[in-house]
């Protein structure tokens, strides 16, 4: 049985519309309610527009337990960015060419090209700027010269490939271009509801806005701009819900009553989120389940160790909580050295999110396996090789129609001035793959990683690579190199199709960020000490982004989301002195023990926002 203001939200019909939830307040069930009343109308056709394919694939299950067969077929299910791309797949089709999508790794290195040609930031400076200007649906003035030098060298790197290449974000532009244009038609859909509202980035929204102005689609925005979390990333958030009433009139509705927290942890988190002022207000409502939760707030000496006996008590259906991904990484050592069962949250800091391993495994994949030849060009970018050296590699390989390693013409690429190691590994290719069937596993990698060596980028590559190999000779099982690399290339295929379930059984453990989403009866959030959470600001390379109250506002949306992850026990930690957030919570709702286990007082001093 609907609540009144589901009810409300679940009959909406002839007017855009936006919907602000609390966490675990039933919007999934609300959104199929909606599909379902809507696709009475045998006219009406709908796009339900989901933020991950996990929710793109509950939403699936739920509404195919809800609505007839028939009526299915005139409602499409898929992430927000799928639509755009299935727009765009369309297109090129239509225009007699492939598309190449560049996300997740490749688009890491074909960064680093980027810094290769430029020379004048790092790695993790160069995506910052790139993801920034793409943010915007159209080009905006530069802060300055290398800012300009970047984007422009990015730009001539995807358009010096073999097939038209886009990102997510510059394949968005491409399609409000042209919509706006004439030459795309927006999607007929009768409605478009979005999933997850607040993290649409600014063209991601003007794509959907042209579907309500250009088009006829009647656009429904579901979400919490309290659990936006990506505007590092371009997401609008509260803004989000402000253009809606300001671009369609549209009518806003609240759904204010969680059916997830024990009143006592969604009273906490309230208590915190209400500092934030760029933020929807409304009511926070209970459902009355006859627990009032308990929230316990300890002091540690270590924040990680000093958990492991909580977890040798009870570790199923327990959450981990970190703010970053290195305390995670802390954590996951301790939980494997203590043997406690536990699975990580898949996020961006998983085993092959640091490029130096990604390009390593690559080089792996490519030589040992003689699979994937165009993969060296990410190794080469990694060792540095020069732009004009890659594309010659890359248009040799494309124009030959390599389809193995192995069948690169070693003895004619040496005569093109590529560099020594580019040259190394060119001359070794062969011999790596055949040794790889030795079961002398030590000697194989060492050999591979001695002719590498001098060219590292960095130390931070060399430790990298180091510990990864380390990693495949003492924890992977093979007989040989080759089975090893082997598991290490399923592995990788494994975290990129994203689709792991929660081990419901198990300590999960991994970010506040990979958290959303997400529930468990009981939560541990880690370390929310002094400078920890809130994290201190970074000062970035774009000085538009450098806004320290918008920084605090995002971190207390973090952790407020972390906090309501916690269904009946919420547990925090932290060591020495506490956050800020923890000096602005109600603390009478919750039980403070000191670093012996004994009850205690937490001292408030005066914590402003």
């Amino acid at each position: 049985m609907l609540l009144p203001k589901q009810l409300a939200v679940s009959q909406i019909k002839s007017v855009s519309s936006y919907v602000c939830a609390l966490p675990g307040s039933g919007k999934t069930f609300v959104n199929t309610e909606l599909c379902g009343n809507l696709l009475a109308n045998n006219d009406v056709t709908i796009l339900n527009a989901t933020f991950t394919r996990n929710a793109a694939g509950e939403m699936k299950t739920r509404l195919k337990n809800k609505i007839p067969e028939d009526k299915l077929k005139r409602i499409k299910i898929a992430t927000l960015d799928a639509s755009i791309v299935n727009m765009a797949k369309a297109y090129f089709k239509h225009t007699n060419q492939k598309l190449d999508l560049l996300i997740g790794p490749q688009y890491y290195l074909t960064v680093m090209r980027v810094v290769n040609e430029v020379g004048s930031v790092d790695v993790q400076d160069a995506l910052e700027i790139i993801d920034y200007y793409l943010s915007f649906p159209s080009d905006i003035q530069y802060e300055c010269s290398t800012h300009q030098a970047i984007i422009e060298s990015y730009r001539r790197i995807l358009q010096s490939k073999p097939v038209p290449t886009y990102d997510l974000k510059s394949l968005a532009r491409l399609m409000v271009e042209k919509m706006k244009g004439g030459e795309i038609k927006p999607y007929p859909f009768t409605y478009i509801i979005v999933d997850e509202f607040q993290d649409t980035g600014m063209t991601q929204y003007e794509w959907l806005k042209l579907h309500g102005t250009i088009g006829e689609s009647i656009i429904i925005g579901i979400g919490d701009d309290d659990q936006s979390l990506y505007r590092f990333t371009g997401s609008l958030g509260h803004a989000n819900f402000i253009n809606m009433k300001k671009d369609f009139a549209a009518e806003g509705y609240t759904l204010d009553t969680c059916f997830r927290c024990a009143p006592n942890i969604l009273a906490f988190a309230e208590s915190i989120i209400n500092f934030n002022n760029y933020r929807v207000k409304k009511e926070f409502n209970t459902v009355d389940k006859g627990v009032n939760g308990q929230i316990n707030i300890y002091s540690h000496n270590n924040p990680v160790d000093d958990i492991i006996p909580f977890l040798k008590v009870k570790s199923d259906n327990t959450a981990i909580l970190c703010r970053t991904n290195r305390l995670v990484s802390d954590m996951e050592v301790a939980l494997v050295n203590e043997g406690v069962d536990y699975q990580r949250l898949n996020g961006s800091g998983g085993l092959f999110s640091d490029f130096n391993v990604l390009a390593y495994v690559k080089l792996l994949i490519a030589t040992v396996l003689n699979k994937n030849p165009q993969s060296l060009i990410d190794v080469f970018t990694w060792l540095s090789e020069k732009e004009a050296k890659l594309l010659f590699l890359q248009n040799y390989m494309s124009s030959q129609n390599i389809k193995q390693p192995s069948q690169l013409n070693t003895s004619e690429l040496m005569k093109q001035g590529l560099s020594s190691i580019t040259q190394t590994i060119l001359i070794n290719l062969k011999d790596w793959q055949k040794s790889g069937g030795s079961e002398n596993v030590f000697t194989c990698q060492k050999n591979i990683i001695n002719a590498i060596a001098s060219a590292f980028p960095d130390k931070k590559a060399q430790k990298r690579v180091f510990s990864f190999a380390d990693f495949i000779t003492q924890r992977i099982k093979g007989t040989t190199f080759k089975e090893r690399v082997e598991r290490i290339e399923s592995m990788l295929n494994q975290i990129t199709d994203n689709s792991v379930e929660i081990d419901r059984t198990k300590v999960t453990l991994g970010t506040m960020h990979a958290s959303k989403g997400l529930e468990w009866p009981t939560v541990w959030v880690l370390d929310v000490s002094q400078d920890k959470v809130p994290a201190l600001m970074k000062e970035s390379i774009i000085e538009a982004k450098n806004n320290e109250p918008m920084h605090l506002e995002d971190e207390r949306r973090l952790f407020y989301v972390a906090c309501t992850r916690a269904e009946k026990t919420l547990n925090i930690n932290y060591c020495n002195a506490y956050g800020m957030f923890l000096g602005q919570a109600n603390i009478e709702l919750t039980s403070v023990f000191d670093s012996e286990g004994k009850k205690t007082s937490l001292k408030i001093e005066n914590e402003s926002a």
